[in-house]
């Protein structure tokens, strides 16, 4: 309770431990008070900061409280700025500390960031003395902001073989998706609840349909291999047979790894409509759509199309056989040369759809449901005896603009290249 009552006060670090230690029930013992402000610090329970006329900082989230910074440093490759309404927050895609800087020289600190880091060099530009300077880069080092500048000029960062293949954007996915270091929270928070509602079928485009041929399942079971089987002999295929598949079979994988098998309506645990399909989704929000590119397909003509997964049809899109021909090239070009394919599964993701329920992990939610539909759309082929790939790469951007969406909106997350075995 001393402890506390003291934090709350606002003492600096140093001086707590003096004035813990001489309360009237003795001295408290210094490994002691570190191990108890250490695990309240982890916990992120423990704000730092420094405040000075025209300049405050705030320090959140796990940390070192006491740091002795090296001679020399420069701002992680990790870090970014964010503006907030007086002022910068700066935080690491590592994790660690998330620094608030407000007041009217917090322009200065923040320019500093760019050129190697001391306490002279954080002084001048904040204009602060030696000792504030000295102060704000511990505090910066103890939210895991800056890196030593080594002897040879390259930094200790970039020298670490656990961090040197990381960049930004997969480190960043990574903590903030994982709670790594106590970020900010995740999970289902319902954020948008009271602001947009999104169906759990998407409407899909208009134009004409093709209705697909309906499957026998109860022929697809006798006639299907062992499931051990399909497993051991799934492949990735990159070169297809010059015999193109039929309308039937295109329409038996889709209805048999992507249909919608029921709909379940709001309830009291769950305040949305919810679907269930042949693959996973988190929280069956199944935010994922299917278009077809259409090179050569016996039964149905170059184009693009949308999979209707509800009513199993195919919605053509208006001027979609150049597009088709140019997400066919994109393919060729992200597999390695391989030949252009005759057809392509493009997935896309309704994104506020995953959005509005999860924050955080979003995103990393939607891509383990591309993981999870790519596995089924895998199994399915190589049951059929058919063949398929996943594409490593895609233009999310290309399509997006053939539908006329915002690419924010709604946009590639994935592609299945399927055809025939070369044998066949």
């Amino acid at each position: 309770r001393g402890l506390l009552a003291r934090l709350r006060s606002g003492l600096p670090v140093r001086a707590i431990g003096p004035a813990l230690a001489a309360r009237r029930a003795g001295p408290v013992p210094a490994a002691e008070w570190e191990y108890c402000v250490g695990m309240l610090d982890r916990a992120g329970l423990i704000v730092r900061g420094l405040r000075r006329p025209g300049l405050e900082l705030r320090v959140t989230g796990p940390g070192r409280l006491t740091v002795d910074p090296p001679a020399r440093g420069t701002f992680s490759r990790f870090g970014f700025l964010q503006p907030v309404e007086e002022g910068w927050v700066v935080e690491s895609a590592g994790g660690a500390g998330r620094v608030e800087i407000t007041g009217r020289r917090a322009a200065g600190l923040v320019g500093a960031l760019g050129r190697p880091i001391s306490a002279g060099t954080v002084a001048r530009a904040a204009g602060l003395g030696a000792a504030a300077g000295r102060d704000v880069v511990s505090l910066l080092w103890g939210a895991g902001l800056l890196t030593a500048i080594r002897p040879d000029g390259t930094t200790a960062e970039d020298a670490d073989p656990a961090l040197m293949t990381w960049e930004f954007a997969d480190l960043l996915l990574h903590t903030r998706s994982r709670n790594l270091d106590g970020g900010p929270p995740v999970g289902a928070r319902y954020g948008f609840e009271k602001r947009i509602q999104l169906p759990v079928i998407g409407p899909g485009p208009r134009g004409k349909t093709i209705k697909l041929p309906r499957p026998d399942l109860g022929r697809a079971v006798r006639r299907d291999p062992p499931f051990a089987r399909v497993v051991e002999r799934r492949r990735s295929v990159r070169r297809f047979g010059t015999r193109p598949l039929t309308l039937a079979e295109v329409a038996e994988v889709l209805y048999r790894a992507a249909r919608v098998q029921s709909v379940r309506p709001p309830n009291a645990s769950v305040p949305y409509s919810t679907s269930r399909r042949p693959y996973p989704s988190g929280g069956a929000c199944h935010p994922l759509e299917l278009y077809l590119a259409v090179g050569h397909c016996e039964g149905l003509g170059v184009g693009l199309y949308h999979y209707h997964p509800v009513w199993h049809v195919l919605t053509a899109i208006k001027g979609g056989e150049p597009g088709a021909a140019a997400l066919l090239a994109d393919a060729w070009r992200d597999d390695g040369g391989y030949p252009v394919p005759d057809l392509m599964i493009v997935v896309t993701a309704r994104f506020r759809r995953v959005a509005w329920k999860y924050r955080g992990i979003a995103y990393a939610t939607i891509l383990k449901d591309v993981g999870a539909l790519m596995q089924t759309l895998y199994l399915t082929t190589t049951a059929m005896g058919l063949a398929g790939c996943a594409v490593g790469a895609g233009d999310a951007g290309r399509l997006a603009a053939l539908l006329g969406t915002p690419a924010h909106q709604e946009s590639s997350v994935g592609e299945f290249v399927l055809g025939r075995p070369v044998r066949a």
